[in-house]
């Protein structure tokens, strides 16, 4: 979890956010997410999941505002198995057996 301070004009963006918790503690912010239809206002108290997985961007309406982002980590994770299942399913991912021994080495 991280602490962020915006004062007027800052931005902050961020990518793969996916999953991703914003909770305002002070002042009102507006944010909008790419591939989801409006913007959102937020206010002291009030939380928001990104939907997507792509860009969010955070600006603070009136002055300065403080807000928390909590990161989903698991979503990666998730994403790059579903994509390795996918890969075997269709046979790009070579399948791996068990480790065979070398064969002893003549010199030795």
């Amino acid at each position: 979890m991280s602490e962020h301070s915006l004062n007027s004009n800052e931005l902050l963006c961020l990518s793969a956010a996916g999953g991703s918790e914003i909770r305002v503690l002070e002042g009102v912010l507006w944010l909008t997410e790419a591939g989801q239809p409006g913007d959102v206002i937020l206010h002291p108290g009030q939380t928001y999941r990104v939907r997507g997985s792509g860009l969010l961007v955070c600006e603070p309406l009136t002055g300065s505002a403080r807000l928390l982002v909590r990161r989903n980590r698991w979503r990666l994770a998730v994403r790059l198995l579903r994509l390795l299942a996918t890969g075997l399913r269709r046979g790009s991912v070579r399948r791996v057996g068990a480790a065979q021994t070398a064969p002893a080495c003549s010199a030795c």
